[in-house]
């Protein structure tokens, strides 16, 4: 039979005389469970927490760490696209996406151990080349396992409402990960009681949590791949064929060009520049503004994994409920007041003290209503890019999954790294000193410090809000799209079956 040409470049399908079995729930679990490796990751990584470590025990001025943060983002933002180039194309026994995966378990190790050992008696401008050349080399080393993980779910769920499901999985453990590394941190590490007077200043405590991240890194991300490896041979394997410039730039451009993609992208660049102002400066707030031990500060991460349990069940419904598009934009609304009433309230003298045995259920209360929303929010809205992925598919003829989502990651990482740069110029322009223990800020200080940060905050979300307005992809534009997907595939493996017989 006569096969197009267009569908003969477009791909090669591994097992093309099997049918793709459904994606159980226990697939779509293991698919969630490989982000604990990411949420472990996350913690040291956060802006908070390289900004307390950095300024406040290595003696670093913030700027300067801001600044750190910015360069390494900037080298991100080269190579997160290239990792998700480069695993859209690659062919390997074991797929485009589990080799790169797998091979970033030892350097992701490495670099975590590293990050929280910086030598004693380095100048300045020393400690700001170590802090660059190891959040160089922990991203790359995270981009190595997230660009390919997060690039395959499109692939394991192609139905509209299935892949808000398997994302929410994915937030899950998420979550799980990452609060479970912050309360041992907080609890453990730098839980301040008379063996740790320092509590968050006892640089020691950092090097032994480095070195117990370093070895469960390594095996989470082992253990994750793997969960998924028995899926490889139904996924897509890219073609055999010459790397042409002109058609790759024709297919980024498509990318590049498709409006709601832009509106999910610029939305998502502004959300980060105010989560990464906020992220910056959460511990700041935590130990000076409200004044509450290290221990303390552990029940507000502790409440996420029930945030997130709540977020598994609330996304999807709402998803399903109302468009994507809809319940992005209210859940976003409700999270900003969650995000910035206390503070004010707190400015305007209508919050109890601090040390009241009010405050710390109150802070509980409010976090526990944030997670729920964002994390929600950010379900939903991964789902809604694997949309849009699959809308570029139809229209470029390629699927690029990778390079998208890295795209996409890149900007979050550039806006979270510019809201750290942000928290750190903040911190400078009030003045705020180093090495500061708890109760020894003035008022004045962490006054003009909380309107300041309130006042950056909402503009940044308010311009997000203003993106996701203007996105506009559907649940029928998606379902068109995946006829077309699906009638590629029958006619791909109908030519790579013929191929084998000949």
């Amino acid at each position: 039979m006569d096969v197009p040409a267009e569908p003969r470049e477009a791909s090669i399908v591994a097992d093309a005389s099997n049918d793709v079995p459904p994606l159980s729930t226990g697939m779509q679990v293991s698919y969630g469970f490989g982000s604990i490796a990411f949420g472990i990751g996350g913690v040291p990584l956060s802006s908070s927490l390289l900004m307390l470590y950095f300024n406040q025990v290595i003696g670093v001025e913030a700027v300067l760490v801001g600044i750190a943060i910015m360069v390494s983002v900037s080298v991100d933002a080269f190579t997160d696209p290239l990792i998700g180039w480069i695993s859209d194309r690659l062919r390997s026994p074991f797929g485009r996406r589990h080799m790169l995966m797998y091979i970033s378990a030892l350097p992701a190790a490495l670099g975590f151990f590293l990050m929280w050992h910086a030598p004693m008696g380095l100048s300045s401008g020393a400690l700001l080349a170590f802090m660059i050349a190891m959040l160089v080399l922990v991203n790359i080393s995270i981009s190595l396992y997230e660009v390919p993980s997060l690039a395959l779910a499109p692939e394991l769920a192609p139905d509209y409402m299935l892949r808000t499901k398997l994302l929410a999985y994915r937030w899950f453990f998420l979550m799980v990960g990452a609060t479970a590394t912050s309360v041992i941190l907080y609890q453990v590490f730098l839980r301040q009681d008379e063996s740790n007077p320092l509590g968050v200043l006892n640089r020691a405590r950092y090097e032994q949590f480095g070195l117990a991240c370093a070895f469960v890194i390594f095996a989470a991300i082992l253990v994750s791949t793997a969960a998924t490896h028995s899926r490889i041979r139904y996924l897509y394997v890219p073609p055999r064929r010459p790397i042409r410039l002109h058609t790759e730039l024709a297919q980024l451009k498509t990318a590049l060009t498709h409006k709601p993609l832009l509106m999910l992208m610029f939305g998502g660049l502004m959300m980060g520049f105010g989560a990464g102002t906020t992220a910056g400066l959460v511990t700041y707030f935590n130990l000076h503004f409200w004044g509450l031990l290290p221990q303390q500060m552990a029940y507000l991460i502790a409440i996420a994994p029930v945030a997130s349990l709540m977020a598994l069940w609330l996304g999807p419904r709402l998803a399903d409920r109302f468009s994507k598009k809809s319940a992005i934009i209210g859940l976003y609304v409700l999270w900003l007041l969650t995000a910035t009433v206390p503070i004010s309230l707190r400015l305007l003298g209508a919050m109890p003290a601090n040390g009241s045995p009010l405050l710390l259920p109150i802070l509980v209360a409010n976090i526990t209503l944030a997670y729920t929303l964002a994390i929600s929010c950010h379900i939903i809205l991964g789902s809604a890019i694997a949309d849009t992925v699959d809308d570029v598919a139809v229209k470029a003829n390629v699927r690029s999954e990778g390079l998208m989502f890295s795209t996409y990651q890149v900007l979050d990482k550039v806006a979270n790294g510019g809201g750290a740069f942000v928290a750190g110029a903040i911190l400078s322009l009030v003045s705020f000193p180093t090495q500061a223990l708890p109760g020894s800020v003035s008022p004045g200080i962490l006054n003009e410090l909380a309107l300041i940060q309130v006042t950056i905050v909402v503009l940044f979300n308010l311009a997000s809000i203003a993106f996701f307005t203007r996105y506009n992809l559907t649940r029928e534009v998606h379902e068109r799209n995946a006829a077309i997907l699906a009638q590629r595939r029958v006619v791909e493996r109908s030519w790579t079956h013929e191929e084998q017989h000949t």
